[in-house]
């Protein structure tokens, strides 16, 4: 749990300016959006989301 705060606060702070989801949290790496900031985001590695469109 410990780990998981820690990134979760890296998280909000280098997307400070926009709104967070905990979608990798739950292990989604595949998204169905219209919302664009899921093309900002990047998982651990810094990996992007699938976007389905």
């Amino acid at each position: 749990m410990p780990q998981q705060l820690e990134r979760i606060a890296t998280l909000m702070s280098k997307y400070q300016n926009v709104p967070i989801d905990l979608a990798e949290e739950r292990g989604l790496t595949t998204i169905f959006t219209l919302d664009r900031d899921f093309r900002i985001y990047r998982l651990s590695r810094n990996r992007a989301f699938t976007i389905i469109p």
